[in-house]
């Protein structure tokens, strides 16, 4: 289920906070500006996660990074190949890094709905997998990344359904 909740995304006791990054290494503005803020160790697992995509020739566009919230839990977590994502605590949460364009900057397109897509079918499946919630900010991807909310919102819909219960938090009318 679906369900628009006014307020910050950072109240949220869902288990994946979603925010959309580019594939540049910079969270400088935006939702992606607080999580760095918040969760210092949450940026340096992004920039290791571009340099390990590189490495290895992996396409980040179009994926998702999990990353625990608290940085003491790195140690349980693969932040590189998302593959031990676990529900050891069903308060627990990751920052969910959406890697949903390639680039960044206003004023333009940005967002890639296929690959942001893509990245919502990884969350979707992991989520259902070990019974986890998802928040995300409302218009992700569009605000900044200059998609159209209603292609957006659609995709959301078309993706979690009524599979997994979604929380889309609208901070400027928190």
């Amino acid at each position: 289920m679906i369900k628009i909740i006014n307020g910050n995304l950072f109240d949220s006791k869902a288990n994946f906070l979603v925010h959309q990054t580019n594939c540049q290494g910079v969270m400088g503005s935006g939702v992606a500006a607080q999580v760095a803020e918040r969760y210092s160790h949450v940026e340096t697992e992004y920039r290791k996660y571009l340099r390990y995509c590189k490495k290895n020739k992996i396409k980040a566009l179009g994926t998702a990074q999990y990353v625990p919230s608290e940085s003491w839990a790195l140690i349980m977590v693969d932040t590189m190949k998302n593959n031990t994502v676990i529900a050891y605590d069903k308060n627990y949460q990751y920052i969910v890094n959406l890697f949903g364009q390639d680039n960044y900057g206003m004023g333009e397109l940005h967002t890639d709905l296929k690959a942001m897509k893509k990245a919502f079918v990884d969350i979707k499946e992991k989520a259902k997998e070990i019974g986890a919630t998802v928040a995300m900010p409302y218009q992700i991807g569009s605000f900044r990344g200059g998609a159209n909310w209603n292609d957006v919102y659609g995709i959301i819909q078309e993706v979690f359904g009524e599979e997994v219960d979604v929380e889309i938090w609208r901070y400027d009318k928190g």
